[in-house]
C-alpha cells in the first residue's frame, strides 16, 4: 500500500464492503417494516373478529328480552323486571365494550385493558345464563346453572370473565355431539372459587 497503485484496489475493496453493508442493513430495515405490518394486520384482523363476537351476544339479549315484552309474552311483574333487568345490565356492558373498543391505540401494542372491581361471581354466572337463554333455546340445549351462596365478591374484570364465561358455553354448544344439556358450576375448592361448564355424558 505505499505506492498510489496499490491503493486503489484496497478503497475499491473497502467501497464495496461499505455498500454491501448499507444495502444488506436496508433490506433488513425493509423486511422487519414488513413483518411488523403483517404483524399489525393480524392484529387487526383478530381484534375485528374478537369484538364482533364479543358485541354479539349483549346485542343478542337485548334484542331476545326486548322483543319478548313487546309482544306481551311474559305476564308476570316479576319475570318482566328480569327481563329489563337484564336489558339494563347488557346494555352497560355493550358500553364498556364500546368503549374499550375506542380505546384502540392500547389495542393495537397488543394490551387488552381490564379494569378490576369486586364482584360477585354468582352475579357474573347467572348474568352469562340469561345472556345465552336464548341461542341455547334456539338449538335445544337445556343449561343447569348451580352457584355456591356465601362466596365472597373478587376483585376481578367483570366483562372480561362474562366474556370467557360465554365461550366456554359457545364451545359447550359446539362440541356437545348428542348431548342438549350444560352445567354452569360455580363452588368452592380449598381457598379458591372455580368456575366449570360441563357437558354431561
Amino acid at each position: 500500500f505505499s505506492t498510489p497503485w496499490s491503493i486503489h484496489p484496497a478503497f475499491y475493496l473497502l467501497a464495496l464492503l461499505l455498500i454491501l453493508g448499507i444495502t444488506l442493513f436496508g433490506a433488513y430495515l425493509l423486511w422487519r417494516d414488513v413483518r411488523r405490518e403483517v404483524h399489525m394486520a393480524e392484529m387487526r384482523s383478530q381484534f375485528v373478529s374478537s369484538v364482533s363476537h364479543e358485541l354479539k351476544t349483549p346485542l343478542t339479549a337485548i334484542r331476545m328480552f326486548a322483543e319478548t315484552l313487546r309482544l306481551g309474552r311474559s305476564r308476570n311483574l316479576k319475570t318482566q323486571a328480569e327481563y329489563l333487568d337484564t336489558i339494563v345490565s347488557e346494555s352497560q356492558r355493550l358500553t364498556r365494550l364500546l368503549n374499550n373498543v375506542l380505546d384502540f391505540s392500547k389495542i393495537e401494542q397488543g394490551k387488552r385493558i381490564y379494569r378490576p372491581e369486586l364482584t360477585s361471581l354468582s352475579e357474573v354466572i347467572q348474568a352469562a345464563a340469561r345472556a345465552m337463554k336464548y341461542p341455547l333455546s334456539q338449538q335445544g340445549f337445556e343449561l343447569n346453572v348451580h352457584a355456591e351462596e356465601d362466596l365472597p365478591d373478587v376483585r376481578v374484570d367483570r366483562d372480561a370473565l362474562e366474556q370467557a364465561i360465554l365461550n366456554l358455553l359457545h364451545n359447550a354448544m359446539k362440541y356437545s355431539g348428542e348431548s342438549r344439556e350444560i352445567d354452569l358450576l360455580l363452588q368452592k375448592k380449598d381457598d379458591q372459587a372455580m368456575i366449570q361448564v360441563i357437558v354431561p355424558g
